[in-house]
């Protein structure tokens, strides 16, 4: 196997000694096919991030790990990536972790992991829950700041957060899906479809708060049917608002928190 990038440059970015490479690249078996893989893509985005004109300054790496569907981390990826160049003097390169469903014990294990190797700096997108929370924790104790993304953990020690007003985007939905619907003098009492990837994501839990808050003060009329755990992947969201819709005929809009939208379209026609 050929390849332009010194083994060491390889060893960092896959987060593996540099002896685990070698044997990788002369193909001389005895590693594991989880590792193996780590390698291959650490090429290929080693191949993808080269593009970075004059890697002669300051090297950093950043860890990117996202529970996300795939579609999703794609376009963080793909954006990530077209931004980077920009950032001379100063080289960053990114290692990515993108899963579209992982246990919680799996994103704890990546986060030891990657507080282990060392990092500069990880971005997040991961379920608001207390052990990710502390390992969270323990990588700001080493000195490595976490940002989260799109969805918080505001209970841990991550430097900062990016994204949206959450609760505010909920309520703006809940003013756009009321006056879609119709008050009129007489509103008709109807139902909305909510739903969520996982109930595990304080984003998706801010946006339904802020949803359900806005209904109560202006729309009483409208009462909610909510479906979560599809991960926001077709198949499973789909299957879950179909059976909504059989459950409940008299469902009247959706508001899609946590994506599968063309699945969500499909099962309505």
């Amino acid at each position: 196997m050929t390849h332009p990038f010194p083994v060491k440059v390889v060893a960092l970015q896959a987060g593996v000694s540099v002896a685990t490479v070698d044997r990788v690249i002369k193909q001389r078996g005895g590693v594991h096919a989880n590792t193996v893989r780590r390698v291959m893509q650490a090429l290929d985005e080693l191949a993808r991030q080269s593009t970075q004109v004059g890697l002669s300054g300051r090297k950093f790496m950043l860890d990117v790990l996202m529970v996300a569907p795939r579609r999703f981390t794609d376009a963080v990826r793909a954006a990530l990536e077209a931004e980077l160049p920009s950032l001379h003097p100063a080289v960053l390169r990114s290692r990515f972790h993108l899963h579209e469903t992982l246990d919680v014990e799996d994103i704890v294990e990546l986060l030891e992991r990657i507080r282990k190797n060392g990092s500069h700096g990880v971005l997040l997108k991961a379920p608001d829950l207390p052990a990710v929370a502390e390992a969270v924790n323990r990588l700001a104790a080493a000195g490595i700041p976490v940002v989260t993304l799109v969805t918080d953990l505001p209970a841990s020690a991550r430097r900062s957060y990016v994204g949206m007003d959450n609760r505010a985007a909920g309520e703006t939905a809940a003013c756009l899906v009321g006056h879609w619907l119709g008050a009129g003098r007489r509103p008709r009492k109807q139902q909305v479809l909510v739903t969520l990837s996982s109930n595990r994501f304080h984003g998706e839990e801010e946006r339904e708060i802020g949803f359900r808050r806005a209904l109560r003060e202006r729309h009483r009329h409208l009462s909610i049917v909510d479906v979560s755990e599809g991960h926001g992947i077709d198949g499973a969201t789909g299957a879950l608002v179909r059976q909504a819709l059989a459950d409940h005929p008299a469902i009247a809009a959706v508001y899609s928190i946590g994506g599968g939208n063309a699945a969500i379209v499909q099962a309505f026609a």
